[in-house]
């Protein structure tokens, strides 16, 4: 199941089918499930807290503007700066590779900003820090670090690093890949906002369309499709 934020022309025949199949079933329930995804979104952005007991730290990527993380982007980037002054994690993996016209990966942007902005924090005797620099969108980043955590060994019981908006649909996608997830979300508490009720809107499109190729392939069992969703 392709990301949806990838524009039209870069889907394959499947995700373009579950983007239609999506849409349809949306018509089709006069838009009750559209509302039932904005309702989920907006319940986990207002009422998820921050738990930072797992000892992996999952923080997402996001496209950067000329090669510079933007406001969102630097929320998440502020908040591991603000937990790792509380919790020490074992494990914290920046997540994100080169996308759109940039230059430099996501996560070796956010490993700058970090090091910018509080040097001291990262220099726990125990604490790894890796960079994963492969993938384009959200899950791809969760799938390769799933690979790599189930290499070394490490349980996936992990905190994901995002902002709040972002934190239904990544969980959807790392818990069919096997994660336990917890969340440390990227805004200390949730603001009501135009912008912000814009972005909860678009990630329910975005949750119904990624639940809907899920459930389809699953269904009938499509092989090529389950592959990139699990």
């Amino acid at each position: 199941m392709p990301n949806p934020i990838l524009s039209i022309k870069q889907l394959d025949w499947s995700g373009l089918f579950t983007l239609l199949l999506s849409i349809t079933t949306g018509l089709l329930t006069a838009g009750l499930i559209w509302i039932w995804w904005v309702i989920k979104v907006h319940h986990t952005a207002k009422y998820s807290q921050a738990n930072l007991s797992p000892k992996t730290w999952l923080l997402l990527g996001k496209r950067l503007r000329h090669n510079q993380p933007d406001k969102d982007y630097q929320q998440r980037l502020d908040q591991v700066i603000v937990a790792c002054q509380q919790s020490s994690p074992t494990i914290l993996m920046l997540l994100g590779g080169t996308t759109h016209h940039n230059t430099v990966s996501e996560s070796q942007a956010g490993l700058s900003y970090l090091i910018h902005n509080q040097p001291d924090c990262f220099n726990h005797p125990k604490f790894i820090l890796n960079l994963e620099q492969n993938s384009q969108n959200t899950l791809e980043n969760l799938k390769e670090i799933r690979q790599a955590l189930t290499q070394q060994k490490t349980s996936l019981e992990v905190s994901l690093i995002t902002n709040r908006y972002h934190l239904a649909r990544s969980q959807a996608m790392a818990q069919t890949l096997g994660f336990q997830c917890h969340f440390i979300p990227a805004e200390t508490h949730y603001t009501f906002s135009l912008l912000q009720t814009g972005k909860i809107l678009i990630e329910a499109f975005y949750l119904n369309w990624y639940t809907t190729g899920k459930a389809f392939s699953q269904l009938f069992k499509i092989q090529h499709m389950l592959k990139k969703i699990q």
